[in-house]
């Protein structure tokens, strides 16, 4: 069976993510966390307990977190399944970062310095050069595509989609004026618009700046082959090297996320079962949706994680296929 490993982006957070598994598996799951506080500067854990929201919400608090979560979750998944050996991975915008560590392409300590960088760059980018975004709902990927083209040619300003998630659910980004107007007429073209709660329009190229402020940060990063493949929002296809790593996550800022072109890839190399490993479970959604025959689990407190062990029992007795 060909199991692929997929990691939530932001949006996914939640308040108390991850600390149960940590608190379960503290050599593994917690040190995802006591990584993230000698990097930080901050008692991440404490951040998360807390629970509020509005802080949760902040693009360069909201990263660090999310990816701690996610790899908590892993971790506990690989301390109970040892010789689990994913055929793969992706993780949707943020989640490519915890896809990466996870295949040990960067270290805990590099990983959560580049997240907290990218996510103030992000942030400062957003309020230097406002935008918002909104999701579409109900209309194919090239009926949004025209409508923000036709939009941006009307003189309304700059839209683009920036996220191709599922089959009739793709994310639009621009100017307000523009994401406004495109909104108007997605609903005039049979669609559904739901306003995204950003204040940034986050994968398009009014993100440039941080692009380029993130881009030397990752070039000096030290980087490795991952160990297992890991999948590119840019390409929609594996990263070739450390090269391609370095190009691919910051091309990512202010490019596309294809998410719905890698599911589609993985399904077209075999892949059967799919598990999301952090809160939520939208990307789960989102593989149902690409792939309605395929198999997915959620791992994201000791629950979840039990139900995915009983599911992936054969490796625990070290019959992998």
């Amino acid at each position: 069976m060909n199991v692929a490993v997929i990691f939530p982006g932001q949006g996914a957070q939640a308040p108390g993510m991850g600390l149960e598994l940590a608190q379960a598996y503290p050599a593994t799951a917690g040190a995802v966390f006591r990584a993230a506080d000698g990097v930080l500067g901050y008692r991440l854990g404490r951040l998360i307990a807390a629970g509020d929201q509005r802080l949760l919400a902040r693009t360069e608090l909201t990263q660090p977190a999310l990816l701690a979560a996610s790899l908590a979750a892993w971790r506990a998944l690989r301390a109970e399944l040892p010789r689990l050996e994913p055929a793969c991975a992706a993780g949707l915008s943020l989640g490519e970062y915890s896809a990466l560590a996870a295949a040990e392409a960067v270290d805990l300590a590099e990983v959560f310095r580049l997240v907290s960088w990218r996510g103030r760059y992000m942030e400062e980018a957003a309020r230097a050069t406002p935008g918002g975004m909104s999701a579409v709902l109900g209309l194919e990927r090239s009926a949004v595509e025209s409508i923000c083209a036709g939009t941006t040619d009307a003189g309304f300003g700059q839209v683009w989609v920036t996220n191709y998630n599922a089959p009739g659910q793709n994310v639009i980004a621009g100017v307000v004026t523009a994401v406004t107007e495109a909104s108007s007429r997605v609903v005039a073209s049979g669609g559904k618009v739901v306003p995204l709660k950003v204040n940034g329009a986050y994968h398009s190229p009014l993100m440039t700046a941080a692009r380029q402020r993130l881009a030397a940060i990752l070039a000096t990063t030290p980087w490795r082959t991952p160990l297992f493949p890991v999948y590119s929002n840019v390409t929609a296809r594996p990263h070739r090297g450390v090269a391609d790593i370095v190009l691919g996550l910051a091309a990512q800022v202010t490019s596309a996320v294809l998410w719905e072109d890698i599911v589609r890839d993985m399904g077209a190399r075999g892949i059967e079962t799919f598990v999301e490993l952090g809160p939520g479970k939208t990307l789960a959604a989102l593989v149902g949706r690409i792939l309605p025959g395929a198999r997915v689990l959620n791992v994201y407190d000791q629950a979840s994680l039990r139900q995915a062990v009983a599911a992936l029992g054969h490796y625990a007795l070290g019959v992998v296929s």
